[in-house]
Formats: C-alpha cells, sequence, structure tokens
C-alpha cells in the first residue's frame, strides 16, 4: 500500500511512523521547507529558542509515548519549581492562587485567600455551590457558561486570559463541548464545578500531584529531529518538502495527488495533516461538499515574539514563569519566562522571554519586526524593569494556522466527516479537529494512519 500524506507536522509525522511499521510505502508532502510544522526549536548565543509550542502535557500520553520511543525518555523534564504564574491587571501582579487549574480553584484555600478578586466577587463565585444545573443539550460559550455559574470577575481576570492564552481568541465564542468538555462532566455529576474540582484536586494529590507540563531537556525540535532521522532511514519512505500540494482526486481505486513542481503522486490514500482551509482547497475538485464543511472552521493568526537579555538587563531578575494578562491593556496575553520555567534554556544568568499576540492583536501582528519587538520590549519594560535592551530577538508568525473551536465545533466536525466518509481512502489529522495540544495532534496522526490501514484491509 502507499500513502501520500500532505502536511509534515506532528501529525503527518506521527502518521508516517505507523504507516511504515504496517508496511506500507509513505510519501510525505509539505510546502515548507523543512519537517515539523508549528513545532521550531533554534539555538542561538546559549538560548534555546521554541518558535511554537514549548511543552506538552503528561496527562495526555501521546507525545510522551513517541518521546520513549524514539530513546528521549531520559530528556523529559517538568517544569522548574516552584511553578509560580502571575496575573496582570492594569495595576497590579497577583499571583495565580495556588492549585487553580484551569478555570477553577482545586484548592479552596488559596482561592478564598488570594488578592486577584474582591470578597463580593468571591462570593458571587461561591454561588455556583448552590446553583442548579443549567446546561441544555446545545453546545454554549464557555464564556457564558462560566459567567451564570461564577460570575463575570471569575471571566475577566482568570478564565479568559488562561483559556483564551491557549486557544489565541476569546472564550466568549469558544465551544464548551470542543474545548472544556469536562465542565460538561462536572455539571452532570456534581452539580456544582468548584466542588467536582476540589475532589478532582484532592485525587490528584493523591496521586502525586505536581505540574502536568513536560517537555525536552534540548527543545521539542529534537523529538522532530528523531522522527525524521528515523522515517528516512526506512526504505519505503520518500519526502518531498518545499513543494506544495495543489489538488487531490481519484481515477478507478486509485488515489492522485498534484503537486505544485508538476509531479502527480499516485497512491491508494491519502492522509491531510493540514489545517481545514488548505484541505478544503485540496479537496475542492473531487469533495465540494466536504470542501465547503471544511471551510466553517475559522482559523486565526497568531505570534510568539522572543527577547532574550544579558544578565545585567534587569535591576532585579524576573521571578516565576511569567505572567498572563488580565486587562492590563498588553498587546500580548501574556508572556512566560522561559529561563525560569525551564532549565538550560539560557546562559547563566541570562533572561529568556517569550510573549504571546493573539487575535486581538492581529494590526500589530502585519507591521514590521521592528515595530512589533518595540511594543514588547516596553511592555516587557514596564513588566520586569529592563534596564538595557535583549541581546537576541526573535518573531515567529503563524499566520491562519491556530483554529477556533467555536460553538458548534462539534456539529461542524460530524458535516465533515460525513462529506469525507464517501472517500474512506482520504482520512484528516491535525490540530483543526480535536485537539490543539502536541498529544492531541500525535493522536490525530495515529488515528488516520489505523483508519487507512482498516480501509485497506476491508
Amino acid at each position: 500500500m502507499r500513502v501520500a500524506i500532505v502536511g509534515a507536522g506532528m501529525a503527518g509525522l506521527s502518521a508516517a511512523v505507523d504507516l511504515l511499521d504496517a508496511s506500507a510505502a509513505v510519501i510525505l508532502v509539505d510546502a515548507a521547507p523543512r519537517a515539523g510544522g508549528k513545532v521550531v526549536t533554534e539555538r542561538v548565543d546559549g538560548f534555546t529558542i521554541e518558535h511554537g509550542p514549548d511543552s506538552f502535557v503528561s496527562y495526555r500520553p501521546a507525545a510522551a509515548e513517541l518521546a520513549h520511543r524514539f530513546g528521549l525518555g531520559e530528556q523529559i523534564i517538568s517544569v522548574t519549581e516552584p511553578r509560580v504564574v502571575h496575573l496582570r491587571s492594569a495595576d497590579q501582579m497577583v499571583p495565580l492562587p495556588e492549585g487553580m487549574g484551569l478555570v477553577l480553584p482545586t484548592r479552596l484555600g488559596p482561592f478564598v485567600r488570594t488578592r486577584l478578586f474582591t470578597w463580593p466577587q468571591k462570593l458571587r463565585a461561591g454561588l455556583d455551590l448552590v446553583l442548579p444545573r443549567h446546561l441544555g443539550d446545545d453546545d454554549i460559550a464557555i464564556g457564558r457558561f462560566l459567567r451564570h455559574r461564577l460570575g463575570p470577575a471569575v471571566i475577566e481576570r482568570l478564565a479568559d486570559p488562561l483559556i483564551g492564552g491557549i486557544y489565541g481568541t476569546s472564550i466568549e465564542e469558544l465551544s464548551l463541548d470542543s474545548v472544556l468538555p469536562m465542565l460538561r462532566s462536572y455539571e452532570r455529576d456534581s452539580r456544582s464545578l468548584i466542588l467536582a474540582s476540589l475532589r478532582s484536586g484532592r485525587a490528584a494529590r493523591a496521586g502525586g500531584g505536581g505540574s502536568p507540563f513536560r517537555t525536552l531537556r534540548g527543545g521539542l525540535g529534537d523529538l522532530v529531529d528523531a522522527v525524521t532521522a528515523h522515517l528516512r532511514a526506512q526504505p519505503g519512505y520518500q519526502e518531498r518538502l518545499g513543494v506544495a500540494a495543489e489538488e487531490a482526486s481519484t481515477g478507478g481505486a486509485a488515489s492522485h495527488l498534484r503537486l505544485a513542481s508538476g509531479e502527480v503522486v499516485d497512491c491508494d490514500a491519502i492522509i491531510f495533516a493540514t489545517p481545514a482551509p488548505v484541505t478544503a482547497r485540496l479537496v475542492a475538485g473531487e469533495l465540494p461538499d466536504a470542501a465547503a464543511a471544511l471551510r466553517t472552521i475559522p482559523h486565526t493568526s497568531t505570534a510568539v515574539v522572543t527577547l532574550g537579555y544579558p544578565p545585567d538587563a534587569f535591576s532585579s531578575p524576573p521571578i516565576g514563569h511569567g505572567f498572563l494578562d488580565a486587562g492590563s491593556g498588553s498587546a500580548s496575553s501574556g508572556c512566560t519566562i522561559t529561563s525560569g520555567k525551564w532549565a538550560s534554556r539560557a546562559p547563566e544568568g541570562s533572561v529568556l522571554i517569550r510573549s504571546f499576540l493573539p487575535e486581538r492583536s492581529l494590526a500589530l501582528q502585519r507591521r514590521s519586526d521592528a515595530e512589533v519587538f518595540a511594543v514588547v520590549e516596553r511592555d516587557v519594560s514596564e513588566a520586569f524593569g529592563t534596564r538595557s535592551e535583549p541581546c537576541v530577538r526573535r518573531i515567529a508568525r503563524w499566520a491562519d494556522r491556530m483554529p477556533k473551536y467555536v460553538v458548534g465545533h462539534q456539529d461542524r466536525l460530524a458535516a465533515i466527516d460525513a462529506a469525507i466518509s464517501v472517500r474512506p481512502q482520504w482520512q484528516l489529522a491535525g490540530a483543526s479537529y480535536r485537539g490543539v495540544g502536541l498529544p492531541d495532534v500525535v493522536t490525530s496522526g495515529k488515528a488516520a494512519a489505523a483508519a487507512v490501514v482498516a480501509d485497506a484491509l476491508r
């Protein structure tokens, strides 16, 4: 069996590994000149810079399992303790209450004592303990649901910075059932979200607790390098990097993938590990209904700005792992003090900072590098008191690469699955569909590979 995979990000790479394990021949195609997609690690002047994701979560094992398979298990590290994250508002920097999950406390005491909320705001959140169940069968925006149960302050000062920061857009449009389905389970099973979260926290602490975030000591790019080295050593593997796919079609039992180079790849199956709008363009001639359904998943643009500072750049070194913006007026949704969060990311005494520009800063993202750096450097200076300029500056723009799981996302997926099912030899993978994290896209690639093999065996 010969399979073409369009998209050499972690979804496509994972699919290629499993297909080769199943004795298939694989040809991997990507318009970019390198594999890895948004996983890009750069090393410069002693700094280790992640231009895309910088970690994965341990409670979804697919990424860690891949690392172990390719000899990187001993390179998996956790965050540097203590894990201190701040919320930055207009007039203060307040530590995130200890034991906070994504939106809910797993320990009551720190939430009660936090300066993040006034007592009336805490009492409003406490109404969740007595409110009846609210959800019906239909999907709902996370913001709308949490506002009903916990009040507006929790939305503005906690939930939107935390969840919106991950997804690059506001929780006022993000789908509860696609982004935080556990909240539906919490309300269904326990009625109160807070009570359910406290129980979950006790169980987690009994199991060891600690931060779920992990990365590789040398950066996530090491995983891309290990996987691609493995693939290139297999006799059934080919790749076409730096060559865009233009159209997919079928003829009889065969599939055909036309490339921008003029080459036509004849194959038995195709896995589209590309963003949904790109996949829509590729399948439009053959499956117009599927293309229309794929186009209903919106994508937005984000940017990551990384600044490396020499040891004497701060009057006192920044403390903690960074901050999330909670109404300070900053162009960024927050920043990570990478040198404080992970070991071996900067030369001794130096400081490495990553700042995230979300959807609301699209206008800034489109300006020149110099203009973006000026805005972000001013923001970092206001937050941490810099005394000199950074010695390293980098920006990664991810145009239309961040999927938005807006309300109704599950219905969109159902429509896409139905429309693409007429070509069972064509499968979809990647962040556009069922999870944006590294373990999610690895899982999607593996699932697509398994579906292709299963179809071939029918």
